[in-house]
Order: structure tokens, then sequence, then C-alpha cells
């Protein structure tokens, strides 16, 4: 893996090359990736219209390159500012957001750089107009969020966002938009990747690691602190042993009176400033904390040191993710389920990869892509079966 890539901004080259000549130019150059302009001329605006059959020959260009469009720079703001006082201006202005983000999506770009502009034009900057930007990058985040895209903002020669400082006050006010975070094996941690997990927990968020969590660095090299390593302070434990279990023994959890049998890995906790939500139940190690949530700044970090414990996971997901009002899909065993949505439309994806057929009830309605017909919230699953439901609101009776 190299060290670092660099893209090349779209604007850089001269506007008479095509597509695959630009692709193919930056990537003689010596240049990783493509940076797609998005400004407010009509020609530029005009992508956001690109049919899909434009778009996956874009796609398709970037990987027969190898110069692979990872962001874009979306300046089309300046013509419809999101804090103008003009409410149809600000509609314009989340059309385009809208729209960027289902480019984004479909060409595989991860970030959209904006630019700091409240109002343009001669428009005052006010307290009125920086509340009404703040309002909607908000919504917007919350799209780009639903769509697997990261928000950027870039500063400019204007009062309104000129310093790094001015930009940051509209990150930090935002947060983000994940209420929950899982990373079940989160063994190579960096000091900077450490950092950016507390900033996100401190915020309000909540962390969900696993066993040997912060365990290696970055380099695969093992820690010489105490496992978790440099999340020691954000999980609010240590790690005192672990056992690995063969298969012809385990331990056993009790989590709210219950007991469930863990047949895999047992991290055995040793507590700082955490609060215990689940013991080892027997062995030397019986009473030792097994599951643990600590409070850090305005969220919390939970660390689940036992891995080979379904049942105690479907037991204790939903008690957590209740509180920041994310609902579960119960699935039978072998059975996958993915919602994926944006601004405009929310596809459930059911793969059934048992050589029986299963019913799962969901939460929807909507049409099964694949063969036409309505399907009700009682999904019927055919052996090693696929459902691709669309549950846009316009397939909703």
């Amino acid at each position: 893996m190299k060290e670092y890539r660099l893209a090349l901004y779209e604007k850089a080259m001269p506007d008479g090359l095509t597509w695959a000549e630009k692709l193919r130019a930056g990537r003689e150059a010596g240049f990783d990736a493509l940076e797609l302009s998005i400004d407010e001329s009509d020609r530029r605006l005009s992508r956001l219209e690109w049919s899909g059959a434009q778009r996956r020959e874009l796609l398709q260009l970037s990987r027969e390159n190898g110069m692979y469009i990872n962001t874009i720079c979306l300046s089309g703001h300046r013509r419809c500012p999101l804090g103008s006082a003009d409410s149809q201006v600000r509609q314009q202005g989340m059309q385009v957001m809208r729209q960027a983000l289902e480019l984004a999506y479909d060409l595989g770009v991860r970030i959209i750089q904006l630019a700091g502009y409240d109002v343009t034009y001669g428009e005052p900057s006010t307290p009125s107009t920086r509340e009404r930007f703040l309002e909607n990058l908000a919504q917007s985040v919350q799209m780009a969020s639903a769509c697997g895209v990261v928000l950027a903002l870039e500063t400019m020669e204007n009062s309104f966002m000129n310093t790094v400082e001015k930009a940051m006050y509209y990150v930090d006010t935002i947060h983000s938009p994940y209420k929950v975070v899982f990373a079940p094996n989160l063994m190579l941690v960096s000091d900077a990747d450490a950092q950016n997990l507390k900033q996100y927990v401190a915020a309000g968020g909540c962390l969900v690691v696993g066993v040997r969590a912060g365990m290696k660095n970055e380099d695969n090299v093992v820690t010489d602190q105490p496992w978790p390593g440099p999340l020691r302070e954000l999980c609010g434990v240590t790690v005192d042993e672990f056992e690995a279990f063969p298969e012809h023994t385990w331990n056993t959890v009790e989590y709210r009176g219950k007991v469930y049998d863990a047949r895999m890995w047992a991290d055995v906790l040793h507590n700082e400033t955490a609060q215990v939500q689940a013991v080892y139940h027997d062995k030397f190690y019986r009473g030792s904390p097994a599951v643990t949530r600590n409070r850090f700044g305005k969220g919390s970090a939970v660390y689940f040191g036992v891995a080979g414990c379904p049942d105690l996971i479907r037991d204790y997901l939903p008690d957590l993710l209740a509180e920041y009002g994310v609902s579960m899909i119960p699935v039978p065993g072998e059975v996958y389920v993915t919602v994926r949505e944006s601004a405009e439309k929310k596809y459930l994806f059911l793969i059934n990869m048992n050589r029986a057929d299963v019913g799962v009830d969901v939460p929807f309605q909507g049409v099964d892509c694949l063969t036409g017909r309505r399907v009700g919230t009682r999904v019927l699953l055919p052996p090693l079966g696929v459902v691709l439901m669309d549950c846009s609101p316009e397939t909703q009776e």
C-alpha cells in the first residue's frame, strides 16, 4: 500500500480533453485519482443530471485507467447558497446537494468538498444567514451519511469562513450523524485513530469495540501498553488476561440474570472507570467484567470482551440501540439483511443462505425489483434466495 495518494484537480487540465484523455494523462503524470468539479457554470452543474449510462461509462473509464474519482469539489452553491434569505434559493441549494450526493454514490466518491459560503453575490452575511447555513448543512450531513459520503468544508476569502477555526465551528457543532459505531475487530489502532474515536465519543457518539481491541499499532506491532492500548482511557478498562477456548470447553457470561455460553474468546477485564454490564459466570475469573460501558464526554464506549456468544449479542444490542432510537430487523440464522438509502430512495436487501424456505418480518413494504411483485411486511425467501425490495416512499400503500 502506498504511503499516500495524490489526486489531480480536474480544472488543472485543458477543458477540451475527453474523460478518457483526462484519466489517462493524470495516470501517466503519476497521480492516483481525479477530483471532479461541480461549479456554478451551467456546463458543470448539468453533470448532476447525468443519466445512469453516463455515470456507468465514467466509472468504467476510471477503473480501466486505474484513476479513480474519489472526491468532488462542489462550488455550485455559489449560485444557490444554503444560508440565503430567499427560501427558493435555499431549496435550489438543497436540491443541488441531493443530486451531488446521488452522483457521488453512483461514482463511488467518498468526499464532497463544499465551498465555505453562507451567502454570495452581495447578499450580506448575518446571524440569520449563518443560522440557516448551519441548519441546511446539518440536514446535508444526515443525507450524506445515508450515502456513505463525507462532507468537507473549504475555507474561502470571506469573513464567514476564512479560517480553519471558523470551519471547525460547524464541524464541532454538527458532530457525527452516526449514533452508534461498531468496530468488532479493531485490533490495529494508531494514536491518530484513537484520537478520532475519542472525539466522536466525546461529542455524543457510542462506540462498540470487541475482543483484542487496540492490541497493535498501525504497523502491526503489539503495543507495550496494557490492552486496549491507546483505547484504555476511552474504554475505561484494561485486559488482565485472555482465554481462547478449544472445542471441548468454554465459559459462561451473565447479563441481567440470564447466563449465556461463550465459546471462542474471553478478555478478562479490569474495570477502571467503566460500568460493568455483564460478568463471567465460571472459572477462576468468575465475577470479572465481560462487557463494560464507559461514559466519555457526552457519549460512551462499550468494550464487548467476549466472542462466540451470539445469544448475548442478540439480547444486548437491542437494549443498547433502543437508547438511540435505532431499530433492528430480527432475522433467522444465515439470513443477511441490508438497508441502503439516499435522500430519495430506500432499498432492502435480503439474502437467504439456507437450503430451506425462510420467513422474515420486516418493517417495510414495497416492490421486489427482481420480480416486479409487491412485497408485504412478511417476506418469504426461497432456499438460497434473494429479495431486493424498493421501499421508497412512492412504493408505500
